[in-house]
């Protein structure tokens, strides 16, 4: 099995995935995915697969050994730590003067993976209010498909990979060497009683009565393996279980790609977050967002050739207008059809990427494709460096990311989001002279007007100009862990 000759097809098994847990298949995971469902199926004595399709359909637990395979739980402690920081420090003040003595502050990571997130989270509350209040006034819950990882979780035992960039003292003071691992330590048992773990499929609603109630959800790193589809219901259905006046929060790179117009965007100490501020309902119909979208600032596309009345550059300019305007699905079109005319016209390229990059995560190794094959044509391309840049980062390939983006600001030093977006990755790996020197940089450069030179034709920005500045301001004076 795995070889092109041999794979099964597993068309039916990817559709059922998707149905039930939104998880779409690359095409590189398939012959994995073949060689796998053939195990399942002869230790479970199944012939073929229409036989095992009909078996996961009766069976949870054999569907279950599928997804436990397929979930990917690539996570450490303290990841983004300015996010936990504004948490603690802001968000979890603000919530306890609106709440009874008696009442407690119900937060849930969701998508927890092995545990690491809502851990950290219970030892920053630690830090900042000791073990025996947080037991007293919180209740954590954490949630993730893959019954495995909340097995793992559950156990609170960690390999060094866990521990990137930890605080030594933390490491010290909140878990002990374990001795069933070579190098492994475990968290304390009062760290540890304070997370309530569960198996939990965050596309089926409703959620458990129990899991209702939020004042604050963190969802971070997650759905960038759904499409938009998968990412919006997920989104709703964490929306219904939040209080009023409760936060989501999504990881940096993610936040953009979930304005529903569900919840508020909103701003805290320099960080964007969602918070719920009136029903969904009201929501949706209201007339704007809080932080409405610039218009696309597109360059000068080359000029047309006097005798050609639809060159090139204007069905690029009525495809940039539609994505912007009506429906990206026509702009897609529209751009299908001049990259099959032609095939060396850049632009249309890395306008295509572009949307997919912002509109379709499943997409986005087209989107990666296209970059490419302009770089092909032009190695000083800007625009599909920035793309490159910005699909690495979404993937949390961070140092793909940095190379590219480096790449930018060596052909173009005064294009402020390659700087902008250096310096979110180096704060998130906690170089922070550099993110200093970046977003320092980035708010010059926006100060002196450089806004419109972003390097992108497609660019559906939520925040202002002001905005971004001020986020660069607030983050040269923090100092992140």
């Amino acid at each position: 099995m795995g070889d092109s000759e041999t794979m099964m097809d597993t068309s039916s098994l990817e559709t059922l995935l998707v149905d039930k847990t939104g998880l779409r298949i690359k095409p590189e995971m398939r012959p994995r995915l073949s060689d796998h469902v053939d195990k399942l199926m002869r230790r479970r004595a199944v012939k073929d697969l229409n036989a095992y399709m009909r078996l996961l359909g009766r069976d949870p637990n054999a569907l279950q050994e599928v997804i436990d395979y397929l979930t990917v739980n690539e996570t450490y402690f303290f990841r983004e730590p300015a996010q936990i920081g504004v948490f603690v420090q802001t968000l979890v003040p603000e919530i306890m003067r609106r709440k009874s003595s008696g009442e407690k502050v119900r937060v849930l990571s969701a998508g927890c993976a092995t545990g690491e997130e809502p851990y950290s989270l219970a030892i920053a509350l630690a830090e900042q209010y000791k073990a025996t209040r947080v037991r007293d006034r919180f209740h954590l819950a954490g949630v993730d498909i893959d019954r495995m990882a909340i097995e793992k979780a559950r156990k609170g035992i960690y390999g060094q990979g866990s521990f990137r960039r930890f605080d030594s003292g933390l490491l010290s003071r909140y878990f002990d060497p374990c001795r069933d691992r070579v190098g492994g330590r475990i968290i304390r048992p009062e760290i540890r009683r304070l997370i309530d773990f569960r198996r939990g499929n965050l596309l089926e609603a409703p959620y458990p009565d129990d899991l209702k109630d939020m004042d604050v959800v963190f969802y971070r790193n997650v759905s960038i393996y759904f499409d938009a589809v998968v990412r919006k219901r997920i989104f709703r259905n964490l929306s219904k279980v939040l209080l009023p006046g409760g936060f989501l929060i999504l990881s940096a790179t993610e936040t953009l790609s979930h304005d529903f117009h569900l919840l508020d965007l909103v701003e805290r100490d320099g960080l964007f977050l969602y918070v719920k501020t009136r029903s969904e309902g009201s929501r949706e119909a209201a007339a704007g967002r809080i932080f409405s979208p610039p218009p696309p600032i597109a360059p000068k596309p080359p000029a047309a050739p006097p005798d050609s009345p639809r060159s090139n550059a204007d069905r690029y300019a009525e495809a940039l207008e539609t994505a912007a305007t009506r429906s990206r699905g026509d702009a897609l079109k529209r751009l299908d059809s001049l990259i099959a005319d032609a095939p060396d016209f850049i632009p249309a390229k890395t306008l295509k990427a572009a949307i997919l990059a912002y509109r379709d995560a499943a997409r986005i190794d087209e989107a990666e494709t296209l970059c490419e094959a302009a770089l092909a044509l032009d190695p000083w391309c800007v625009e599909a460096q920035l793309l490159m840049g910005i699909v690495a980062k979404i993937r949390d390939d961070r140092p793909e990311a940095i190379k590219r983006f480096k790449a930018v600001v060596y052909n173009r030093t005064d294009n402020w989001l390659a700087h902008f977006y250096l310096a979110g990755i180096y704060q998130a790996e906690g170089q922070n002279d550099r993110a200093r020197r970046e977003y320092g940089i980035a708010a010059r450069l926006l100060e002196k007007g450089r806004f419109p030179d972003h390097g992108l034709a497609f660019f559906p920005l939520a925040f202002s100009e002001e905005q971004i500045i001020y986020s660069c301001r607030e983050n040269i004076k923090r100092d992140v862990r």
